[in-house]
C-alpha cells in the first residue's frame, strides 16, 4: 500500500482501480457536494417523519432500504424489490429541486468509468440506492466488514469488490470519525472475535486501524466495505451522510450502485 488515503480533484477510473487494488485506503473529494446544499438537504433529512431505525445500531436512524436490514426472509426482500423504486422517487422528491448526492455521484462515476455507472439489478427489479443516514449523539458502529451475500441475496454474481461511498451532508460536533483497517477477515475469523449480539467485532481484538478520518461538510470518501471499518463515536450535533454500496465485477463491465 503507497498511501492511506488519496485526496482527488476529481474522480478517474486510474484512481478507482488503485483503491480495489489495495494501493489506498480510502479516496477523498472535498467539497464534492455543495455546502449550502449540505445544510439544506440536512435539515430535510433530520425533520422527516418516516425515518427508519436500523435493526443492529442504535442512536442511528434512516431514509431508504438497506439489504443489509432484511433478516431471513424471501417475503422482506420481495418488499424491498417492490418498494425500491418509489423509495428512490422519494429520496428525490425530497432533494428537489437539486440533484441528490448519489445521483450526482453516480453521473460523475458514469462518465469516469469506461463501462459507465448505473443501478444493480437484483431479480430483475432495480436496487434501491442513496440511503440517508443520521447518527445521534452517542451513535456509532463497532469495526465490521460489509459482505457480498446479504442473506437471500448473493452479490457476488456480479460483484468482486464492493466500495461504499459517503457523502458527508452534516458532521458531528465531535467524534464520529470513520476508521479503516487493511483488514479482510475469513468468515470463521470474523465470527471468532464477533460481539455477541452484534454485527460487528470486539476493538480490542484487533490491531490498531489504520487510518482515521475526520471527514467535514460536503466532503465524498470512498472505501472497501469488504474490509473493516468503524465509525467512532458521535458527540452533539447528528452526523448525516448519504450513502450507498458501489459494486465492481470488472473494467469492461459497469459500476453497479445499491443499499
Amino acid at each position: 500500500m503507497k498511501d492511506p488515503i488519496r485526496d482527488c480533484l476529481r474522480l478517474t477510473q486510474a484512481d478507482l482501480l488503485a483503491l480495489i487494488g489495495g494501493e489506498y485506503l480510502a479516496l477523498r473529494i472535498r467539497n464534492f457536494y455543495n455546502h449550502d446544499l449540505c445544510a439544506l438537504l440536512a435539515a430535510r433529512i433530520t425533520a422527516f417523519d418516516g425515518l427508519r431505525p436500523f435493526r443492529y445500531a442504535t442512536h442511528m436512524a434512516r431514509f431508504g432500504l438497506s439489504l443489509g436490514e432484511i433478516v431471513g426472509s424471501e417475503e422482506e426482500l420481495g418488499a424491498y424489490l417492490k418498494a425500491a423504486s418509489d423509495e428512490v422517487a422519494g429520496f428525490r422528491q425530497l432533494c428537489a429541486p437539486f440533484l441528490s448526492p448519489i445521483d450526482m455521484l453516480r453521473l460523475v462515476l458514469d462518465e469516469a468509468w469506461t463501462a459507465g455507472a448505473n443501478i444493480a439489478t437484483i431479480r430483475q427489479r432495480k436496487a434501491f440506492t442513496g440511503v440517508a443516514r443520521i447518527v445521534q449523539e452517542g451513535g456509532s458502529t463497532p469495526p465490521h466488514q460489509d459482505r457480498l451475500v446479504a442473506r437471500h441475496v448473493d452479490l457476488s454474481a456480479f460483484v468482486a469488490e464492493q466500495l461504499a461511498a459517503n457523502v458527508y451532508l452534516q458532521t458531528s460536533s465531535s467524534g464520529g470519525e470513520l476508521e479503516l483497517w487493511d483488514l479482510q477477515l475469513s468468515a470463521a475469523e470474523y465470527q471468532a472475535i464477533r460481539e455477541p449480539g452484534k454485527a460487528g467485532v470486539t476493538a480490542h481484538s484487533l490491531r490498531p486501524r489504520d487510518l482515521s478520518i475526520a471527514p467535514d461538510t460536503g466532503d465524498l470518501i470512498i472505501f472497501r466495505s469488504t474490509s473493516l471499518h468503524a465509525i467512532q463515536q458521535a458527540g452533539g450535533r447528528p452526523r448525516v451522510t448519504c450513502s450507498s454500496f458501489i459494486g465492481y465485477n470488472s473494467v469492461e463491465k459497469p459500476l453497479v450502485f445499491y443499499c
